[in-house]
């Protein structure tokens, strides 16, 4: 059994469908406002499929994902505040997924950690953000970089000793 509320806030109608979402077993209330209208239903229908393209697709731009929606759409009837709603909702829903603002160099330090843990820090299969909790400090490279700056020191180093003796 599942019971679903009204979206009018103000609203206290509900059904109770099985468990299967196939029948209604009970009707709970009555509606104490009009249904929605064609043009919110749209409305509706487009801010959620855009906020889910948003959510699976993190690398396309969100005007390019309103676009698309709006090409499949059947209605034409969106105002320009419409579009810049769903674009917020596309954005607030892309930073549901990215971890809070550190608030200091340990919360920023710990952040990374995690992320690396995660494999969120993966660039062509390999790691490029190295964390050392231990000097609080944080490296972004690669081993290729590692290398390139290892064989540096070392000519560095010849040099130096060279020159001393």
């Amino acid at each position: 059994m599942r019971k679903w509320l009204c979206t009018v806030k103000t609203c206290y109608a509900s059904i109770v469908t099985d468990a299967h979402k196939t029948s209604i077993v009970n009707i709970i209330g009555e509606h104490t406002h009009e249904s929605n209208s064609e043009v919110k239903t749209e409305r509706q229908i487009l801010r959620e499929n855009c906020k889910r393209q948003a959510d699976d697709g993190i690398s396309t731009r969100p005007i390019k994902i309103i676009r698309k929606e709006l090409m499949n759409s059947v209605s034409c009837n969106f105002e320009m505040k419409d579009i810049i709603s769903v674009w917020k909702a596309m954005y607030d829903k892309r930073r549901q997924s990215y971890p809070l603002f550190p608030t200091s160099l340990d919360d920023a330090i710990r952040q990374l950690q995690n992320m690396k843990e995660d494999n969120c820090c993966m660039l062509l299969e390999e790691n490029f953000v190295h964390v050392s909790t231990e000097k609080n400090l944080v490296c972004i490279t690669n081993k290729e970089n590692f290398a390139v700056f290892d064989e540096l020191f070392r000519a560095i180093c010849r040099l130096y000793i060279s020159i001393r003796t």
